[in-house]
Parts: structure tokens; C-alpha cells; sequence
């Protein structure tokens, strides 16, 4: 009918196949109540896409957007500086907080310093040469933090000798 419409929105299953692989979702439509014509409604669009998107991340293990951002408020580090640590592009972990599904290894890397801060102190103490000096010690006192060990200036100094020496 062609004219801006009352509308009434359904759910209804969906499958997706990506690389011969099957995800299932539940997909909200929204249909003309005059003429019962399918329309295409942009904000139900995206959020068919983000439901999509999080049933991929669930069945493929790949890390959720809501653990980005905890990684960054808890290491205290920004986007960039992260992706440098990481050994990564300046702007590859900035695409994944933007909605892009990052790859098994990358995601595999940011569970991995998601859940051991063990693991992120060792990205950074092997890249810190990267990083400006006040961002180094402030990621590295916030991931001690998460260990329980008290981080005065004295203490990181210690902890970070010990770290050089092990690795």
C-alpha cells in the first residue's frame, strides 16, 4: 500500500547459515496491518542483527562486547593502548568495541587477559616499549589490583623486576 502505516510486529524462527553452519534465531518482523506486506523497519533490523550476533558469539565462544569495555575500565587502559599491548593494530580493538565480531584468536586473546590478569601483565611487560611510561604503570597497577597485591610504587617495582627475570 505504500503509505506510512499502523504495523504490528511477530516473532518467528530463523535460521542462518554461515560457512555450512547453522544458527538459530528468533527473528522479530514487523507486517502491515492493512495489507499484510512485510516491512522493513530499521531499528528491528538491528536488533534481528544483534540477536543474530550474539547467538554466533555464544555458539562460537567468541567474546561478548560487554567484556571490551570491562577490559578497559579493568586494566584502567584505553582502546588504542590496548590494541598495543596486544601487539595488535592501533584500531583492531576499537572495530571490535564498534560491533565487529573479532576472529577465534583475537577473541580467544581477550578472554584470555578477561578472566587472568596474569596474562594481560605479561602482554604488557613484553610490549610496555610501545606504550607511553604513565599508561604502563597505570594498567600495571590496576591489573595488580586484581590480584591483591598492594601497588605502591615500590611494590611495582619489585613485581615488575620479577616478572623481567621469569620471562
Amino acid at each position: 500500500c505504500c503509505k506510512d502505516v499502523i504495523y504490528s510486529i511477530s516473532e518467528r524462527p530463523t535460521v542462518q547459515v554461515i560457512w555450512g553452519r547453522k544458527y538459530n534465531f528468533t527473528e522479530r518482523v514487523a507486517h502491515c496491518n492493512n495489507c499484510d506486506t512485510e516491512l522493513h523497519i530499521q531499528a528491528l533490523a538491528e536488533e534481528n542483527k544483534h540477536e543474530y550476533d550474539k547467538e554466533f558469539r555464544k555458539i562460537n565462544g567468541i567474546i561478548e562486547p560487554e567484556k571490551l569495555d570491562e577490559i578497559m575500565v579493568k586494566y584502567d587502559i584505553k582502546k588504542s593502548t590496548l590494541a598495543l599491548v596486544l601487539g595488535w593494530g592501533v584500531n583492531t580493538f576499537s572495530r571490535h568495541c564498534n560491533g565487529v565480531t573479532p576472529s577465534r584468536p583475537y577473541s580467544d586473546v581477550l578472554l584470555q587477559i578477561y578472566d587472568d590478569p596474569d596474562c594481560f601483565i605479561r602482554y604488557l611487560e613484553k610490549n610496555k616499549n610501545l606504550i607511553p611510561q604513565k599508561s604502563y604503570m597505570r594498567s600495571l597497577s590496576a591489573a595488580l589490583k586484581h590480584k591483591g597485591i598492594d601497588t605502591t610504587q615500590n611494590d611495582m617495582a619489585l613485581f615488575t623486576n620479577n616478572c623481567l627475570k621469569e620471562n
